[in-house]
This record gives C-alpha cells, sequence and structure tokens, in this order.
C-alpha cells in the first residue's frame, strides 16, 4: 500500500534578533558606548549597571535630553 504524500512544512516566520533599542541621536562615540552596554545590562536584569552606564552616557553628552530620559527611567525602578 501506499503512503499518502508529506504534508508541506508550515512557513516559520524567523526570530527577531534582539528587541531593538530605540534609536537616540548620541553623537559622542563614548556616549554610545555607554548607551550600548546599559542596554546589554537591561536585557540582563542589572538594573544598577545600567544606571551606572546611561550616568556615564549623561556625564559623557551632557546636553542629551534623550540619554537624560532613558536615565530617569532606570532611576524609576529604585524608586518607592
Amino acid at each position: 500500500p501506499l503512503s499518502p504524500p508529506p504534508k508541506p512544512a508550515a512557513a516559520v516566520a524567523p526570530k527577531p534578533a534582539a528587541a531593538p533599542t530605540r534609536a537616540l541621536r548620541i553623537q559622542s562615540p563614548q556616549a554610545r558606548a555607554f548607551f550600548e552596554r546599559a542596554n546589554e545590562a537591561k536585557a540582563k536584569g542589572d538594573l544598577r549597571g545600567a544606571w551606572r552606564m546611561l550616568k556615564a552616557a549623561v556625564e559623557a553628552e551632557p546636553d542629551n535630553a534623550a540619554l537624560e530620559s532613558e536615565l530617569y527611567a532606570v532611576e524609576r525602578h529604585f524608586r518607592p
């Protein structure tokens, strides 16, 4: 007896690599590096490390309101 033909494979969407971070306008290479490290720390659940990296990013680029906003967002997790 013949067996039924194999069913076609279902189309599976590829998994996205990592959650994309919001694109910020960061001019300083140092601030950009600190910001990227902060995102890595947040992804690992290390909010204190993320805070330290964001604080350094703001110090490297003090007039960047977007970086200050990111820093404030992390600081809110430490406030009662």
